[in-house]
Order: C-alpha cells, then sequence, then structure tokens
C-alpha cells in the first residue's frame, strides 16, 4: 500500500484523505513520544533498533 501511495502525486488524492493522513502522523508522532519512557516504549525502541539500525 505504501507503493501505491508513494508512486502518485499529492494531487490525485482528495483535502479529505490528505488531512486525515496528517492527523493519524501527528498522532502516532505523539503516541510514540509519549510511550518513549514507559516500558512499552523502549520494548519499540529497541525493536526498531534491531531491525532498521541506531
Amino acid at each position: 500500500m505504501a507503493d501505491f501511495v508513494l508512486r502518485r502525486p499529492v494531487s490525485v488524492f482528495p483535502q479529505a484523505v490528505l488531512e486525515q493522513a496528517r492527523y493519524l502522523l501527528l498522532d502516532t508522532m505523539g503516541i510514540a513520544i509519549a510511550a518513549g519512557p514507559m516500558e512499552a516504549g523502549r520494548i519499540a525502541r529497541d525493536a526498531a533498533t534491531l531491525l532498521y539500525g541506531s
């Protein structure tokens, strides 16, 4: 799905889709920041480092 989206210009997506995508990205970033000091955040960070490097 990411490949499909990334191969299209932004102009093909309706404004409502772009707004929802921005909202969800911001929400995900906020959750990641808030979870950072928690055990779940540490586990996610460790998994990301293991999978993708530091």
